[in-house]
């Protein structure tokens, strides 16, 4: 069975010139459903991204978040191809919305149960003429840099995705990566929970994981006892636990296909829509179960000049 997490950091190139915000350059107060427009995208990235074999990490959120960053200086066709893949309206209510998550983020990073820090920066060639409603929207989010000088350009945004990170992420885009470009987006996503239901050390031993349905390797599994919520879907044709985090404010959803045939993980992936997705969500009983969790590390590089939206 593969692993397929949806959630570090993402670097987004461009040679796009910004525009003003919006003719008022002003944002009424937060009135969408925080998440709603980023969820079909992140379905749909992940539909489009996933490979044909291995194990596979990907943030949607981040890319949504960066891109949306581009969406506040874009303007013409670039505004009206962004509102579509991004699930957008319009400039003001999406400031409002993003202004909102920030807040909800800041008031959750000193949580005693889970740290969570999510940080956006828009990095743009001294070149290119900024005008100044854009500068004061994104405030510290957009910074001017000199990309003629790749190797300090680099330098300057691995060191802000290191330090957003702890340190998870020291280097993530190469000066050579920085060639031609006017515009970089950054994403860092950072989170450390407890688990409601801990894993004793004790209790981990080595089983078999099966990568296909005939492979198998050796893993250190983990083994936990608990309520969790559980069901078995029809609508998903699926496994699907809930494994909270202590505080109960945050969780993994974790999605096991019935069938142990080749090629069903992505078969579960392409039946994966936000309203089916949310409803099995909603239903989900809390029952008593014993959970075997294998210790899994995953790392990835996407490239996102491949996929086609619009």
């Amino acid at each position: 069975m593969r692993v397929c997490v949806l959630l570090p950091a993402l670097a987004l190139l461009s040679r796009a010139s910004c525009q003003c915000l919006s003719s008022s350059d002003t944002s009424p107060p937060p009135r969408l459903p925080i998440l709603k427009q980023s969820t079909p995208f992140g379905l749909d990235l992940l539909q489009k991204a996933l490979p044909p074999s291995g194990n596979f990490f990907i943030s949607p959120f981040s890319i949504w978040s960066a891109l949306v960053l581009a969406y506040f200086g874009s303007r013409g066709k670039t505004k009206a191809e962004l509102e579509q893949v991004l699930r957008l309206t319009n400039k003001e209510d999406t400031l409002a919305l993003f202004r909102a998550l920030e807040r909800r983020y800041d008031s959750q990073e000193a949580n005693q149960n889970y740290t969570i820090n999510s940080a956006n920066r828009i990095y743009v060639d001294q070149s290119i003429p900024v005008r100044e409603c854009v500068g004061k929207v994104l405030d510290d989010k957009l910074k001017l840099i000199d990309f003629n000088r790749p190797d300090a350009a680099a330098a300057d945004i691995n060191a802000f995705v290191n330090a957003e990170t702890r340190g998870k992420i020291p280097k993530l885009i190469e000066p050579s990566s920085l060639e031609d470009a006017k515009m970089v987006l950054t994403n860092a996503v950072y989170f450390k929970g407890f688990w409601k239901y801990p894993f004793k050390p004790q209790r981990t031993h080595k089983e078999k994981f099966f990568v296909t349905p005939e492979e198998s390797v050796q893993v250190d599994m983990m083994t936990q006892t608990g309520r969790f919520k559980y069901v078995d879907s029809e609508k998903l044709h699926a496994q699907v636990l809930e494994m909270p985090y202590r505080g109960d404010a945050v969780s993994m959803v974790v999605l096991l296909p019935r069938s142990e045939r080749a090629k069903e993980v992505d078969r579960l992936v392409r039946r994966l829509r936000p309203r089916r997705l949310v409803s099995v969500l909603k239903a989900m009983p809390s029952v008593p179960l014993i959970v075997k969790f294998p210790k899994i590390s995953v790392e990835s590089t996407l490239g996102m000049n491949s996929f086609r939206y619009v």
